[in-house]
Formats: structure tokens, sequence, C-alpha cells
């Protein structure tokens, strides 16, 4: 199972980020993804000011990759499009950064009827398709690598 990173272990370092509040669709990413993840949040709180209608909307996984979604009426356009190539860069950074350990991954398709797709290291594909977790529950289904 990867270990979930919440809104209460990254809120209280990030005041000006977090000033709405937590996320309105939630936050659920890997540990693996903390140090990504800080380090935006950290470039967006220099950005911002003091006082603003920032709101982070959702930070999540999706497809194997960061997901962060933000809403601001008031913030110049210039200071948008700033966050926006930051945030753009961390969601690439995701993709070769394993969203369990934080080590180099890849993502791939976990071989399911649904099929899932994970960035993971080596360790944790293997982890996976042999069919146990960190944890050592039981997994469902194999790990299957990109092609």
């Amino acid at each position: 199972m990867i270990e979930p990173l919440t809104y209460e272990d990254v809120a209280e370092d990030y005041p000006k980020v977090f000033q709405g509040g937590p996320p309105r669709c939630g936050m659920g990413i890997g540990l693996g993804w903390e140090n990504l993840l800080r380090e935006l949040l950290q470039a967006i709180e220099d950005l911002l000011p003091a006082e603003s209608d920032f709101k982070v909307d959702q930070i999540k996984e999706k497809f194997g990759g960061l997901r962060f979604y933000i809403f601001s009426q008031t913030l110049p356009e210039k200071t948008l499009k700033r966050i926006r190539k930051l945030i753009d860069f961390t969601e690439g950074l995701s993709f070769v950064t394993c969203e369990v350990c934080g080590s180099r991954g890849y993502a791939g398709t976990e071989s399911s009827r649904y099929g899932w797709i994970k960035t993971l290291c080596p360790e944790h594909v293997e982890e996976r398709s042999r069919g146990y977790g960190p944890d050592g529950t039981r997994r469902p289904t194999p790990y299957v690598e990109p092609k």
C-alpha cells in the first residue's frame, strides 16, 4: 500500500499557500512525492503575497503522475503563469519519481481489469509484481512494465 501524504503533513509549513484551508477536493499522493511537493509548495509560497484569494483545489495522483489544481481570480496573470510553470515542471518530475520511496522510477501499468498506472522504482515494481506490498498485504494484481 502506498503510504499517503496528508494535508496535515504539509499545511502549517506553507501558510500562504493554504490560507484558504485544505484542498476542496482533497489530497492523495504517496510519501515518495513529498520532496517534490514541498519544493513546489515552497516556490509557490515565495511568490504569493501575504493575503490573496489563492486556493489549492486538489492534490492527487492521476495516470501515474502528480496533479496539482489551483484557483485564483485576483492574482496577477504574471504570478499565475509562474505558478503554472512550476506546477507543470513538478508534475513532469513525478513521472520519473517513485510514488512510494522517491527514488528514480517510471510510469507503468498494473495488469488488472482497471489498468492502473503508477510511477514506481524497480524495487517497488518487483514488490507489487510478487503480489505483496511493503506492509505485507496481498496485492490482487501484478505490475506490468511499459514496453
